[in-house]
């Protein structure tokens, strides 16, 4: 067994469910929602500030949910991370920067994302109580005046579904926007590790996985989602020519240029064009 393969062992085995257990290097775990009946919502942010403060705002005058915000910090650049600090309290959200990753986990964009979602569900969502969580992508941003909350209409789970390339039948909502009814699903079971031998991305096997309060495997409808893809002039990447339209959102796509790209300054401006200036 060569080095690399041991480390990567040492990582699976040891190194990811000592991360799931560790407490941020920055931040408070133990503050409780002031009633059981809100949203709380996870948003991971990456390097790029000024989506987290653009997401805040728009939040805070357009989502008609009763909710808190925890900006869970991911970003590799130390500048980043103590402005992304200040947005979050600036605007009145929570701040919390997760224990560093394992080094091989570290190289995979949609695994460490999976597993930093895994984390803020046992150390923030699950220990908090509330009746209603949900997942962002730090550049997703309501359009208009929207509940969450009635997007999922009764059901576990609301989404913009995805489909899996090894069984296209079976679908998976996509973590970038996300609501669960935390009253139905043991939050603790939640795991978005994807899966690229299987072809699902982060998120992949949650409904696989997940189980009701009950204990049971859960039973749940695939979401009726509006969702189309708006042309952004620029490139014919995928990552720099579209923005994602999808219900009552809208999705930059690569805002903070983890996929680095000439155009994505220009777009997040064409995206901030749709959504208009907060509203009171």
């Amino acid at each position: 067994m060569t080095v690399p393969l041991l480390g990567k062992w040492y990582d699976t085995r040891i190194g990811v469910p000592r991360y799931l257990r560790s407490r941020p290097r920055t931040g408070n775990l133990g503050v409780k929602p002031e009633s059981d009946a809100r949203l709380d919502l996870v948003s991971v942010a990456f390097n790029n500030p000024e989506m987290v403060a653009t997401q805040a705002n728009l939040l805070a005058s357009r989502l008609e949910d009763p909710y808190e915000l925890c900006v869970v910090d991911n970003s590799s650049d130390a500048v980043a991370t103590v402005e992304v600090a200040s947005v979050a309290a600036r605007s009145g959200s929570h701040y919390l920067r997760p224990p560093a990753l394992p080094v091989s986990v570290r190289r995979d964009p949609s695994l460490s994302h999976g597993l930093t979602l895994n984390w803020a569900y046992r150390n923030w969502l699950a220990p908090r109580g509330a009746s209603f969580v949900g997942t962002l992508d730090h550049d997703v941003f309501p359009l208009r005046r929207t509940s969450l909350i009635d997007e999922l209409g009764g059901e576990v789970i609301w989404g913009l579904p995805q489909e899996r390339l090894d069984d296209p039948s079976i679908w998976y909502p996509w973590p970038g926007l996300t609501v669960i009814d935390a009253r139905q699903l043991d939050l603790r079971s939640v795991d978005l590790r994807p899966d690229s031998r299987r072809g699902y991305d982060t998120g992949g096997g949650l409904l696989e996985r997940a189980v009701s309060i009950s204990g049971r495997p859960i039973a749940a409808a695939r979401p009726r989602v509006e969702h189309r893809y708006q042309r952004f002039d620029g490139s014919t990447d995928p990552q720099s020519s579209y923005v994602e339209l999808i219900d009552d959102w809208v999705h930059v796509i690569n805002g903070s240029n983890w996929a680095e790209s000439p155009w994505t300054a220009g777009k997040v401006e064409f995206v901030k064009g749709l959504t208009g200036p907060p509203t009171n």
